[in-house]
Formats: structure tokens, C-alpha cells, sequence
């Protein structure tokens, strides 16, 4: 890697700052320190808003499928917002593989190893505080206080099974809960995508750490394999009699569905990109071509909307989306003034957003059924639209500022 001469005195590992852009000097075998060139940054304009569009896909999304559960959905609302839930996640997941890819090839240029340990426990302290205050408010407070955020009745079957369910949600495998258990409750079954998120972190870091030569072609093999998983997935689902005409299509269904729902090849895209951005520069006139941009944004747009008609259409939807954070990591922000400071914003709180906005948003409408406001015509969705996504926000920003930030700072320790 060319560097440029700036000491033959002083510490190793003395942090620069230059631009926003985080540069960092390294101690050679000479005593001569280089200066890392502008593609290792510490923050990357940008993805926060991303993270932030993200979010707020699902947000609206889940919204208008619980105002369903409550018989006052709309269908203007139900089709606008149709599909954006799962997309909204294939970002989330694409920008997380690629933060988390990029960090760990990061430490391991600059130190010479990857500290795993430090990896976890910087993974906890982000992750594991407000799961657990979630899994204590839904699976345990309002499975046995109270139905009031039960809309589909599904806690009966819920205590039948709690002990199981409670063992995964304990272990922070929420996804096994999901494939495993029928019903799952409306206020729990989104910490599925928790759980994929933390089978992730406890295996990458180890990938990287040892096989980090061959990193490149396992990562196109595990999206490969997901586009594979994917199209079975779907087959299976739709041809369900092949499933009861053999134990061992049963058996590889099982197995196919859970790789499928551990979205790895969605984690692994966001990866190639780390690792192209950081050993493979010449991908960059490729992905950021005017013709690759609008591709990715009509593809975006086409296989949210067209999923259910399209053969493996969500891994090309996130094809489209890795296309364009290519474009922000490499050509910077698009976003400019009020619209990036909003979008910024509810980025950095949108884990408290996603955790806590089933409670919130069902809540909310059941009070609104409980005292019995009408419901119908343009005025009063609206009304109750925007109370309920102030309230998830509400909620969101206490909770960054009282109880994630407090952990977010030890983390420094562990850097």
C-alpha cells in the first residue's frame, strides 16, 4: 500500500483527524509511521441517513399492518407502503455487512490481529440492553399481565410454548422462535431480524480473522448460495405437497429455510463491498456509473413493489441496494440540509426505533379501540398516523439518551 512518510518519532497509533476522515499512523518494521490513505474512515456520509430511510420503511410498513389487525387499515396506505418492511431490512442488513466487514478488515491492516473478544463486547453493550428490556416488556409483562397488546389473541398458545420460546429469546435467538413456534406474537416476531444480526456478529470475525486471502470468493459463494436457498425457499412454498411426500425433502427444507432466514448472502454483499472498497478500487467506475445508479434505483423500485411476481427478487432488490450505497460510499452523501439532519438523526436512534415500535404503534391503537374513535376518511388515518410515529420516536430518543448511550460510551474501552 503507498503511504506517505510523516515521523520516524512519537507513538504508534496516534489518531489524525483530517476532513471527518479517520486516519491513523502505523509503526513499520523501520520506525518509519505511514499515513493511511482517505479510504480508511471512521464515518462514512451518509449511511446514517440510510440507516434512517431504512427504518422508517419499516416503520410505516408495520404500522399499516397493524392498523389491519385492528380492522381500520386502508388501502391506499397498504399499497403505498407495500413490501417496504422486508426491503427496509435488506438495507439495514447490506449496511450493517458492509460497517462490520469494513471495521474488522480496518483493525486487522492496522493491528495486525482482530480482538474478538473487544468485537463482542462492543457488540453487547450496543445490542444486548435494550433486547432485553423489549423480551421483559412483550414475552414476559404483556404475555401474562395483560392482553391489551394482543390483537390476533395469540397468547393462549403463547403460554402452551413459553418456556421454549422463552429459552431462545434468552439465548438471543429469536429467529429460531420465528421458524419454530406458530403463533408468534405481534410484538416479539420482529426481533427475528435480532437475531440473524447476532448469529452474524458471533461467526464473521473469525472468518475474516483466518481466511481473510480467501474472503473474497467465500463471500460471492455465500450469495450465490443465497440466491439458491431463495429460489427453493419460494418453490417449496408454493409446491407444499412435494413437502409431505418424503421425509428428506422435508428434512432439506428445513435446513435450506433456516439459511434462508440467516439472510448471510444479504450480510455478505455488504461485505464484498467492505472489501472491494478497501483492495479493489477499480470496482468503483463499475458500481458508480450513471447506468449502474439508475439500474440499481428502477431495480429498487421494481422488485419492492413486483416481489411476490419476481423469481428470487429479493436478493435482487438487495443487489440494487448494494449498488447504491456503493454510490454513497464512494461519491459521498446525497442527502443535503433539513432532509439529512432528519434522516441523519432518526439513523443514530433507529435501533430503538425498530425494537421498540411494535409495543408503541399497537398501543396506540389500542387505545384508540378501547375509547372508540372512528376511524374513517383521510383526516383521522392521518391523525393517527402521525401520533403514533411521534410517540415511536418519543419513546426511541429517551431510550438513546438514558439508557443506550450510558453503554455506548464503555465501549471506548474496548476499542
Amino acid at each position: 500500500m503507498e503511504c506517505t512518510i510523516i515521523s520516524t518519532n512519537g507513538p504508534a497509533g496516534l489518531f489524525l483527524w483530517q476532513n471527518s476522515n479517520f486516519v491513523q499512523t502505523i509503526q513499520l518494521k523501520n520506525d518509519y509511521y505511514c499515513l493511511m490513505d482517505n479510504r480508511y474512515k471512521k464515518y462514512f456520509a451518509g449511511l446514517d441517513e440510510l440507516r434512517g430511510i431504512a427504518c422508517l420503511m419499516v416503520l410505516f410498513k408495520h404500522f399499516t399492518t397493524y392498523k389491519d389487525m385492528y380492522g381500520i387499515g386502508d388501502r391506499y396506505t397498504s399499497l403505498i407502503f407495500e413490501g417496504w418492511g422486508m426491503a427496509g431490512l435488506d438495507l439495514f442488513f447490506i449496511v450493517s455487512g458492509f460497517l462490520i466487514t469494513y471495521l474488522l478488515l480496518f483493525e486487522q491492516s492496522v493491528q495486525g490481529n482482530i480482538s474478538a473478544p473487544h468485537f463482542y463486547v462492543r457488540r453487547i453493550l450496543r445490542i444486548w440492553p435494550v433486547y432485553f428490556i423489549v423480551i421483559l416488556l412483550s414475552h414476559v409483562v404483556m404475555v401474562w399481565c395483560t392482553d391489551f397488546f394482543d390483537p390476533t389473541n395469540d397468547n393462549p398458545v403463547i403460554k402452551q410454548q413459553y418456556w421454549g420460546r422463552t429459552l431462545f429469546f434468552a439465548l438471543i435467538l429469536p429467529h429460531i422462535t420465528y421458524l419454530k413456534y406458530y403463533p408468534v406474537s405481534a410484538i416479539t416476531a420482529h426481533t427475528w431480524s435480532i437475531g440473524v444480526e447476532e448469529q452474524f456478529y458471533w461467526g464473521w470475525p473469525w472468518l475474516i480473522k483466518f481466511i481473510r486471502k480467501r474472503l473474497a470468493p467465500i463471500m460471492i459463494a455465500l450469495i450465490v448460495l443465497m440466491f439458491i436457498s431463495e429460489f427453493v425457499y419460494f418453490y417449496l412454498y408454493t409446491h407444499k405437497l412435494l413437502l409431505v411426500s418424503s421425509k428428506w425433502i422435508r428434512m432439506a427444507s428445513m435446513i435450506n429455510a433456516f439459511f434462508y432466514w440467516s439472510k448471510t448472502g444479504y450480510f455478505a454483499l455488504g461485505g464484498l463491498l467492505a472489501y472491494c472498497f478497501l483492495n479493489r478500487e477499480g470496482v468503483k467506475k463499475y458500481v458508480c456509473h450513471p447506468a449502474s445508479l439508475v439500474a440499481a434505483c428502477m431495480g429498487a423500485f421494481l422488485f419492492t413493489y413486483w416481489h411476490k411476481d419476481i423469481i428470487c427478487s429479493s436478493m435482487l432488490l438487495a443487489c440494487s441496494y448494494t449498488i447504491i450505497v456503493s454510490n454513497v460510499i464512494w461519491r459521498g452523501s446525497p442527502f443535503r440540509g433539513l432532509t439529512s439532519r432528519v434522516l441523519r438523526y432518526v439513523g443514530k436512534i433507529s435501533y430503538g426505533v425498530y425494537m421498540y415500535h411494535p409495543m408503541v404503534l399497537i398501543g396506540v391503537l389500542g387505545v384508540n379501540r378501547k375509547w372508540g374513535f372512528p376511524v374513517s376518511g383521510f383526516i383521522p388515518h392521518l391523525s393517527l398516523f402521525v401520533i403514533g410515529i411521534s410517540t415511536v420516536i418519543i419513546i426511541a430518543v429517551l431510550s438513546y439518551k438514558y439508557i443506550e448511550q450510558p453503554f455506548l460510551r464503555l465501549r471506548s474501552k474496548y476499542r
